[in-house]
């Protein structure tokens, strides 16, 4: 191959490579945080329910995710009807389950 045939090709390559990047750069552009839903079991009026909550918002802080800005977390108590939390917690938009508790992991 001659080095004009393979500059031109080169060249075009590079055209079609560039005219992509738009378009996979808008794929991977997220509307905002990402939506995760935290399904704990217990009560919120246990404390020691609610301190696995903060735990887990203590992980997610150390990690380097900030809630309302790189994740939104919802809370979404399983109790004694872990089916009803999963289904709310999808209707709330959740886009990851974390499940905590055997009940609540077998409803996810």
């Amino acid at each position: 191959m001659h080095f004009r045939q393979w500059k031109r090709r080169g060249f075009i390559t590079l055209l079609g490579g560039a005219a992509a990047w738009p378009v996979a750069a808008r794929a991977q552009q997220h509307r905002g945080p990402a939506r995760l839903a935290f399904i704990p079991i217990g009560s919120p009026s246990n404390p020691y329910d609610r301190s696995l909550v903060e735990v887990f918002q203590r992980g997610l802080r150390r990690v380097g995710l900030i809630e309302n800005q790189n994740v939104a977390l919802d809370i979404v108590w399983a109790g004694d009807r872990p089916d009803q939390a999963v289904s709310e917690a999808l209707q709330r938009g959740a886009e990851l389950l974390i499940p905590c508790g055997s009940s609540a992991s077998v409803a996810a």
